[in-house]
């Protein structure tokens, strides 16, 4: 239970880093994706079901609170 609530805690901050800071943190136009180094973190050191619940979580709170949309509907 522990692991869990720590592991919700870290995508927040990482989703909140992402949408605030993030941006002014580039080289040229190359900005790091918080979200998706957590995801790949969390599954090679705590195998496939945990990587896939942070990118599953990590993506809802992405499309949930920002409006980057990756694909365009016009």
């Amino acid at each position: 239970m522990k692991n869990k609530i720590v592991l919700f805690i870290t995508i927040i901050v990482c989703f909140l880093l992402q949408c605030t800071i993030m941006d002014y943190i580039s080289i040229g136009s190359i900005t790091p994706n918080l979200p998706l180094i957590l995801c790949v973190a969390m599954g090679l050191m705590r195998g496939r079901k945990v990587g896939l619940w942070t990118g599953f979580f990590s993506g809802f709170f992405m499309d949930l609170f920002t409006d980057h949309c990756l694909v365009s509907m016009r």
